[in-house]
């Protein structure tokens, strides 16, 4: 009896590191063991025998659950592969996952877009986590909204037989000859749309193998050494998704914004398709074999480069893709503006050491690209527009050295307008990029911005040479208080002056402020005036803002958030007080 006793026991201790397993089949008469066992009083996710997870949409209050072993699987895996990263920052909760355990809650996850938060002290593979908020690597409101729809996106596990249908439509279409994007002839292009048109738009495609891919950075490292290595086709698309075809009891999808179709160089007819997430090898007929190489032999034919007359011939017959193929030849980045409408060519002298530049402006309404040539011969390339930031551009002269002088928006959305003036030196060896700064920059991410705009550039062209920049600044506040206007904001309204000094070693202008990944400098929305009225307004309406902010104190709400950031952002323009540290205290809590 004692050994019969025994027997069970090893068998019970089977079942409860049983965790999510796809074999184990869930009835309603099935009588599910407490497995949950904790360590060190925490959860061990591994060890949770799930009969269901119920997942809530947070924003409409409705429910899903899932029961399905593959679903409930796929699930944990997406769980089990996030890399956790303790966070005090607060999102918008979309989603609530509540796991359950033979009929008993025993964990509850809230999802945010980039973030995750446990209800209590549990254990995720040999990482034990706090209860509370932690930041992800990797975005995934996606994969928890098709979760609650009780579909898998990007899935870790695929049955075969299993096919793919390719989506049918794309925005744009590269090819890549081991590491080469360049298109030697035009021709290539209505080779390339019609092979798209005829074997690869809405074509159905044999799975013989999936893999998904967790981290982004081997992701890219995946895709970066299939188009060194194999021909490739390279996709840009919205994003969309496609749905997998299989014997799966729930619906499996895969996201494809931007992705890579290349030829498996040890197996013909086997194309390996680079997706967001995922490497999966497609296995394609005769046809598609015959006309994918039809359009990297056609493109290997001849080498040739485009001239500058050539490039005015096409700009004048116009014919289709003309742009693309333009670019493509000349190696540079896709034209993505609307059609230029205009297009002027000159001679012009961009250095004292050289003989003149044969220069091509393509010109829309909105972008300006620059093309420089010496003779036939292709040196480099310039953008300016954008948006508003106009299409003039200008020389500028000092000394031996010939400036490139045009104005760009960098970056637009909402809250955010940046725009930077940029000057260039042209050698045969190509252009420099010599100096960047904002002249309009509107940065409103919340309830506090600035705006930062150059009121007045002067060139100084002499032995020091130098650029010296005026800026006006305002920064807005939501302090909610009796001067604020109808929104609520405060203006502070301060001057600056900022001077770039050329440096004859680096051949290129140097100021006292850093330049970010762009290589344009970052000029500080601050001067002494701000912080003094700003430091004036606080003192003036202390004892106000004192019962504003200690009224939010305790409150951990996302508008609460965004105000308390506005007030920190205000405390940071004054002047270091008493005032000051009081008030960081209790918005800090």
């Amino acid at each position: 009896m004692n050994k019969f006793k025994l027997i069970l026991a090893a068998l019970i201790g089977i079942f409860v590191l049983t965790a999510c397993s796809e074999d184990e089949k869930k009835t309603d008469n099935e009588i599910l063991l407490p497995t949950s066992a904790k360590y060190e009083n925490a959860l061990n996710f591994n060890e949770i025998k799930i009969s269901s997870i119920k997942i809530k949409d947070l924003r409409t209050g409705q429910d899903s659950i899932l029961i399905k072993d593959g679903i409930v699987r796929e699930f944990c895996d997406f769980i089990r592969s996030m890399n956790f990263t303790k966070t005090s920052e607060k999102w918008t909760s979309e989603y609530e996952a509540e796991i359950f355990e033979g009929g008993e809650s025993v964990l509850k996850l809230v999802f945010s877009g980039k973030a995750i938060s446990f209800s209590e002290k549990v254990i995720i593979g040999n990482t034990v986590l706090e209860s509370g908020d932690y930041e992800l690597d990797n975005w995934i409101s996606d994969n928890v909204r098709f979760f609650y729809y009780g579909k898998v996106l990007d899935p870790q596990h695929i049955e075969t037989p299993a096919t793919i249908s390719l989506p049918g439509e794309i925005s744009s279409v590269n090819i890549c000859d081991k590491g080469s994007r360049k298109i030697n002839q035009y021709e290539v292009y209505a080779k390339l749309y019609n092979f798209l048109e005829e074997n690869f738009l809405n074509r159905k495609f044999e799975i013989i193998y999936a893999e998904k891919i967790y981290s982004r950075d081997l992701m890219e490292q995946n895709r970066q050494n299939a188009m060194k290595n194999c021909r490739s086709l390279i996709f840009e698309n919205p994003q969309n998704f496609i749905e997998i075809n299989s014997d799966s009891r729930y619906t499996q999808l895969i996201s494809v914004s931007n992705y890579i179709v290349a030829e498996d160089l040890e197996r013909t007819g086997i194309y390996r398709l680079y997706t967001d997430k995922m490497i999966i090898d497609i296995r394609a007929d005769d046809k598609f074999v015959n006309g994918f190489n039809d359009i990297f032999g056609t493109n290997a034919k001849e080498e040739k480069s485009l001239t500058p007359d050539e490039i005015e011939a096409l700009f004048n017959e116009k014919p289709p893709y003309y742009m693309d193929y333009i670019c493509n030849n000349l190696n540079i980045e896709s034209w993505n503006g609307r059609e230029p409408n205009r297009l002027e060519k000159h001679k012009k002298v961009l250095n004292t050491q050289e003989k003149p530049y044969t220069v091509l402006e393509f010109y829309n309404n909105f972008d300006l690209r620059i093309l420089f040539f010496k003779e036939d011969k292709f040196i480099d390339y310039i953008d300016y527009g954008h948006r508003s930031a106009g299409t003039e551009y200008r020389l500028e002269k000092a000394g031996d050295n010939v400036f490139i002088v045009g104005r760009i928006c960098r970056d637009h959305g909402i809250g955010l307008d940046r725009n930077f003036e940029e000057w260039y030196l042209l050698s045969d060896n190509g252009k420099k990029l010599v100096l960047g700064f904002p002249y309009l920059d509107f940065t409103q991410p919340g309830l506090w911005g600035y705006e930062l705009i150059a009121d007045n550039i002067k060139f100084n062209t002499g032995s020091d040479m130098s650029l010296t920049v005026d800026y006006t600044i305002r920064k807005f506040y939501n302090l909610d208080i009796d001067i604020d206007d109808d929104l609520g904001n405060i203006t502070i309204e301060g001057k600056k002056r900022v001077i770039f000094k050329w440096d004859d070693e680096k051949s290129e202008f140097v100021s006292e402020y850093d330049k970010n990944e762009m290589g344009m400098f970052e000029i500080p929305p601050e001067s002494d005036d701000i912080t003094v009225k700003c430091t004036e307004l606080l003192k003036d309406n202390y004892q106000r803002l004192i019962e504003i902010m200690s009224s939010f104190s305790d409150t951990d709400d996302l508008s609460v958030k965004y105000m308390k950031d506005s007030w920190r952002d205000f405390l940071n323009s004054c002047e270091d007080c008493e005032e000051k540290s009081k008030l960081l205290e209790i918005i800090d809590k």
